[in-house]
């Protein structure tokens, strides 16, 4: 299979079936207020994925780095 037909199979594809996304998750177990927070900030390119692990990780919300940054590409069942 050529570099050509691996990225249209992938397009073709959309986003792999798997677990759900940890991000996802618990956007949807948060106050009202944290949710909307959260969307916030995965939406502001001012604060990085680490920080946002971090300031979850400080509430007791074990998710990584990458784990942010796959839910704000986009690399997730949501979008």
């Amino acid at each position: 299979m050529s570099l050509a037909d691996a990225l249209k199979h992938q397009r073709e594809q959309g986003t792999r079936k798997g677990p759900e996304c940890r991000v996802c998750a618990l956007a949807r177990s948060l106050s009202e207020e944290d949710a909307a927070a959260l969307d916030a900030a995965m939406v502001d390119e001012s604060i990085t994925g680490a920080a946002i692990s971090r300031a979850l990780k400080n509430e007791g919300h074990e998710l990584s780095p990458v784990m942010v940054n796959r839910h704000r590409n986009g690399e997730c069942k949501r979008r």
